[in-house]
């Protein structure tokens, strides 16, 4: 049966079965979510596959999918006219039917999903900044709630996780854009130390990435908190040190337990920056502090990652 612990750990592996297996391993089997990322507007051919093949072999390994729908064809949408745009809830009703086919009473699966996460940042058509209102935001939310319901798809099978950004780049009130209890279990904020990857970024602790949004996220739900992305660059003023990043990792444990961070899950690629904490080792990097063999495969890892996180589920 795929259940969520009281204490859970996420990885997003890029969407590689192997990868996350490969995590897992090396965390001594903790590993219980794996986060995945799928545009609404899919072809019935893909949106199958993605459930059907992707979603099943999550299952069948354990793990509970976190299954983030990011609607980009609000970009063609009023923000004003998100309820009338008769294929935006096609999209959303083609999904529910898909996920009903594999997620029952019966089924033992679980799911949780995370539509329209990020709201308050400037990067996704669906956002504050976009020009998306709250009042559309919460109408959307409700909306996309009631069609899994009519599927009988809201029970203890899926959970919905409301989930912002840590930092908010427009104007906005991050409590209007709350759909309310009765349509959120989990609240979440993700947040990234990009150090100095970027031209605009500097390094910060994990209380500045944090704890601004997460007294937001309080003040709005006591519903279990949840960090559904988080990362760290191991670039430091200009130089790569591996032992900066080591130590964020490691207070940033602390913090969510000081929290009561119920679900954290790391942000394993390299995107914006190198975030993975661990990766097939093709060719040692300096940034990475150590090695191990799994099952006949090096990777170049990061020990205080495992160690930090098995003590945060301990």
């Amino acid at each position: 049966m795929n259940n969520i612990p009281p204490q859970a750990l996420g990885v997003f592996p890029a969407d590689d079965l192997s990868e996350a297996i490969a995590f897992n391993r090396w965390i001594k089997n903790k590993l219980s979510v794996v986060i995945t990322f799928v545009p609404v507007d899919v072809s019935p051919y893909v949106r199958k596959q993605f459930v059907n093949e992707y979603l099943d072999a999550l299952w069948k390994a354990g793990f509970v999918p976190i299954v983030t729908l990011e609607p980009w064809s609000i970009e063609e949408i009023s923000s004003s006219k998100l309820l009338k745009n008769n294929n935006l809830r096609e999209q959303f009703r083609a999904w529910a039917n898909q996920f009903a086919k594999w997620i029952g009473p019966s089924s033992q699966r679980k799911l949780i999903l995370r539509p329209a996460h990020e709201m308050n940042g400037s990067w996704y058509p669906w956002s504050a900044d976009a020009g998306v209102n709250p009042v559309e935001y919460r109408r959307m939310w409700r909306a996309v709630y009631d069609i899994f319901q009519d599927k009988v798809l809201c029970s203890d099978d899926i959970r919905w996780l409301w989930s912002i950004n840590a930092e908010t780049t427009a104007d906005v009130d991050v409590a209007a854009y709350y759909p309310g209890d009765a349509y959120v279990d989990w609240v979440g904020v993700d947040g990234y130390n990009f150090g100095g990857s970027q031209d605009w970024s500097v390094w910060r602790n994990p209380e500045s990435v944090f704890e601004r949004a997460f007294k937001k996220v309080r003040d709005i739900s006591d519903a279990p908190l949840s960090v559904p992305e988080f990362g760290c660059s191991s670039i430091r003023d200009g130089n790569i040190d591996p032992v900066a990043k080591s130590s964020w990792v490691a207070d940033t444990f602390e913090l969510f337990n000081k929290w009561n961070v119920r679900l954290a899950s790391w942000f394993n690629i390299n995107k914006e920056t190198d975030w993975r904490v661990l990766d097939f080792a093709t060719n040692a990097d300096r940034r990475y502090p150590d090695k191990i063999s799994l099952n006949g495969t090096d990777f170049v890892i990061y020990p205080s990652f495992r160690e930090a996180a098995v003590q945060y589920l301990d």
